[in-house]
């Protein structure tokens, strides 16, 4: 799952705690907002016709304007209902701006400010 939040500050906290919660170092992932903005920018011009058909290219936009606008993004693996609970309940204590949950065919946004 993603969360995005302005304040890098919080990001970082939120990757504290949630090491010290259980997760494993490999299992949390801290991008830029100025990484996330140049692989977005780097994508979107090689975007599939599957992809284009559904709304892959519309995350990709919303994502690339949290990043213009500062957003870091935190990627953290919680494969199921359980661990997203446990990741949301983290991340809602910290400056989150949006929060999504990768299925197989599915983006579920869970939380958006």
């Amino acid at each position: 799952m993603i969360v995005y939040s302005f304040n890098a500050k919080a990001m970082q906290n939120a990757r504290e705690a949630l090491l010290t919660g259980g997760y494993e170092d490999g299992e949390i992932v801290i991008l830029s907002s100025g990484y996330v903005a140049a692989a977005v920018e780097d994508a979107l011009p090689n975007v599939s016709l599957l992809a284009q058909l559904g709304s892959e290219t519309q995350h990709m936009q919303e994502h690339l304007e949290l990043a213009k606008q500062g957003g870091d993004k935190l990627i953290v693996y919680a494969p199921t209902e359980h661990e997203s609970k446990r990741v949301m309940n983290v991340a809602r204590r910290f400056d989150i701006r949006l929060a999504e949950k990768y299925h197989r065919l599915v983006i579920e946004h869970l939380e958006e400010a």
